[in-house]
C-alpha cells in the first residue's frame, strides 16, 4: 500500500505544477491592497498592448480581459514555448 501513496503523491504533485503553471498565463499574477482609503489592484499582463485590454468594474466584481493575436511562427525543429 505504501507503494500506491508513493505514485498517488507523486501524480497529485505533478498535477499541482500544471496546474499552477495553467493558471499563471489564465490567471496572471496579481497584488491587492488598500491605500488611502481606495483598493489598488496591480496585475502582469505582459504581452498586451494597453488598448486591448478592458476593465470593468460592478459592486462586487472586478472583471479583466485582455485579446491579441495569436502568433503562429513557422519553425522547423523541436522549440519550446512557454509565454502565451
Amino acid at each position: 500500500m505504501m507503494r500506491g501513496r508513493g505514485l498517488l503523491s507523486a501524480f497529485m504533485r505533478e498535477a499541482g505544477e500544471y496546474s499552477r503553471a495553467f493558471y499563471e498565463v489564465v490567471l496572471p499574477p496579481i497584488d491587492i491592497y488598500e491605500l488611502g482609503g481606495q483598493l489598488v489592484v496591480e496585475m502582469d499582463l505582459a504581452g498586451f498592448a494597453k488598448d486591448n485590454i478592458s476593465i470593468k468594474a460592478t459592486a462586487h466584481t472586478l472583471s479583466v480581459t485582455a485579446k491579441r493575436e495569436e502568433q503562429t511562427d513557422e519553425v522547423d525543429g523541436v522549440y519550446l514555448r512557454q509565454r502565451p
